[in-house]
């Protein structure tokens, strides 16, 4: 038993790297225009829209596609179907195999973990957890059954917050270990909630909106800090709301739909900047609607804009009521930015070391996807940009090194993908001979 249990565990562990990469570093979306882009657009993929209507699912994404699971629609109830979105062909959605609970109003979080919800006659402590392309395990129960919390990663860590427990909502914050399978009751919420959305930051976990169940929507936003194991107050949203979608992505924190107060869909879109503690109104969404799902995944054939990130949002509930169920895909591009890099050009005919600066020269914050290009003898040495968040002004480097002498002619790149206008950002490589060092 013991033995299985660890080689779960492993093969959990090296799935879950693999799928935080692929969500990680390949974030591609298809444009219509150079300027839409620079603007920040939300479009809908025509023809695409999910088969199954529902609202309060989960999405995962496996093998570069988004699954869409469980939820609840009005014509059949709780549901346990899995439909696929390839999004390289973002017609063809298909069914996969099924989450192996009812877990409607779900938390989930790292493209693969799906936590709590309802299963029809109350409030449940599951996890299920994608460990292979669209195929599932069960891990240890959450220690307090809950719907409606919300859920988000922190370093290796699931974290699952708030939540109704069927008798009251709950502030309470337990955390996942995959190597171990096991949970850890943590600092709950200063507010307790249910209905709410979280994402992390830099390390931080955000907690926006919801509903106390005396105020049927929530503006209220909460910082939490594993470091510390304390929360914090943070500016609250513009517009209060509930079962909201909140998804992070570049440093900011983006809180997608959701209902107001008199329980009507809202198609509201705001970022907050932890750095500066406030919140921004975006485009809003094309379709109004509640307990919607948002994720960040990619989009092939870019063309200008490779490597650009997109934040889908899929399904939700068209009315107060719920009596009315939509399978919208929609997706929203991020405003993006200019960077400049300096110098563009690098000649280890005297040196083997070699050093370029990437600024932020623009007014939005730019993500640095990955560093591409040299081949040996050429290596990335040390690099200060790979996966990080400029914020305006601010700069990082990459170091390139030759690990020996070079006879004969040098030519190579050094191709750096981020969310740049004009992205992606190259250097050239030159030299005849390098010298000793």
């Amino acid at each position: 038993m013991d033995s299985t249990r660890r080689r779960f565990r492993s093969v959990t562990a090296a799935f879950m790297t693999r799928a935080l990469l692929t969500v990680a570093l390949i974030l591609i979306v298809q444009l219509n225009s150079a300027n839409a882009f620079a603007q920040g657009t939300w479009t809908t993929l025509s023809g695409s829209g999910m088969p199954t209507p529902r609202w309060w699912s989960a999405a995962v994404v496996s093998a570069g596609d988004i699954g869409v699971v469980g939820g609840f629609t009005p014509s059949g109830g709780n549901l346990t179907t899995d439909e696929r979105f390839p999004v390289g062909t973002p017609t063809a959605w298909g069914p996969e195999l099924p989450i192996p609970s009812v877990q409607t109003a779900p938390a989930y979080a790292g493209g693969a973990y799906v936590a709590g919800g309802n299963n029809g006659s109350g409030p449940v402590a599951t996890l299920s957890i994608v460990t292979s392309p669209f195929a599932w395990s069960t891990g240890t129960s959450m220690p307090t059954a809950r719907q409606a919390p919300a859920g988000a990663l922190g370093g290796s860590l699931f974290y699952v917050m708030g939540g109704n427990t069927g008798s009251a909502v709950t502030g309470a914050l337990e955390a996942y270990n995959p190597s171990t399978d096991s949970w850890t009751s943590v600092a709950p919420m200063l507010s307790p909630r249910s209905d709410l959305g979280a994402d992390t930051i830099d390390g931080i976990i955000y907690a926006a909106g919801g509903s106390d169940g005396t105020s049927p929507a929530l503006a209220t936003l909460e910082a939490y800090d594993p470091a510390t194991n304390t929360w914090a107050t943070k500016a609250s949203m513009p517009t209060a709301r509930a079962d909201l979608a909140v998804v992070a992505l570049y440093g900011l924190l983006y809180a997608i739909g959701g209902r107001g107060a008199d329980g009507s869909p809202v198609a509201t879109v705001e970022a907050y900047n932890p750095v500066t503690d406030t919140w921004a109104t975006l485009p809003s969404m094309p379709t109004a609607r509640w307990g919607l799902v948002a994720i960040v995944a990619s989009f092939p054939d870019c063309g200008i804009c490779s490597h650009v990130p997109a934040i889908y949002a899929i399904g939700g509930a068209l009315d107060a009521a719920g009596t009315t169920a939509t399978g919208a895909n929609e997706f929203f591009v991020p405003q993006c930015g200019t960077v400049n890099v300096t110098p563009t050009s690098l000649s280890f005919r005297h040196k083997r070391k070699q050093t370029v600066t990437v600024t932020n020269t623009g007014s939005v914050n730019v993500g640095i996807f990955s560093t591409l290009g040299t081949f040996s003898p050429l290596s990335i040495h040390s690099d200060t940009c790979s996966g990080n968040v400029l914020v305006p002004s601010a700069s990082c480097t990459i170091t390139v090194k030759s690990s020996r002498l070079i006879r004969g002619a040098l030519t190579d790149t050094l191709t750096i993908n981020d969310s740049a206008c004009e992205n992606p950002q190259t250097v050239t490589l030159s030299g005849a001979k390098t010298a000793a060092p």
